[in-house]
């Protein structure tokens, strides 16, 4: 005997909103990397691909910034400035150290040499993004 209403659906329910879904044919090697890099981040492929393709996005969007600035301190170098006098022209304050370090435009010397005394790896890096920018220019 049939009931007369609906027929009820089994499984999970639907989303109230469907996204839209991309499928691409892709080289075996690279779905392997997708898949061990989704297991790292404990995302599915889905999530990490588009957790992927999000970045770089925002590394498209800074790149013009990053391109010309690099241009503006390999115009600066070849016109041979040295590297704190184009940091001056900046706005850099030079705050005399041990290891002449140089703080951002705006800094209060003295509260930034108290506060830096635990120098953060982002700190680090920078310093040494900028002496790997200085050694590559002078190379070429």
């Amino acid at each position: 005997m049939r009931t007369a209403g609906k027929k009820k659906r089994s499984g999970r329910q639907r989303a109230p909103q469907r996204r839209p879904v991309l499928a691409a044919r892709v080289p075996e090697e690279f779905h392997a990397r997708i898949a061990a890099s989704a297991r790292t981040h404990r995302r599915n492929a889905s999530e990490e691909l588009m957790w992927l393709a999000e970045r770089g996005y925002e590394w498209e969007e800074a790149r013009g910034a990053i391109e010309t600035w690099l241009a503006q301190v390999r115009r600066r170098f070849d016109n041979k400035l040295p590297v704190e006098q184009m940091l001056r022209e900046w706005g850099f304050t030079k705050i005399p150290a041990i290891d002449s370090t140089v703080a951002e435009p705006g800094v209060d010397a003295p509260k930034w040499v108290i506060s830096s005394a635990d120098v953060t790896r982002e700190k680090m890096a920078e310093m040494a993004a900028i002496r790997a920018i200085e050694k590559a220019l002078k190379r070429s």
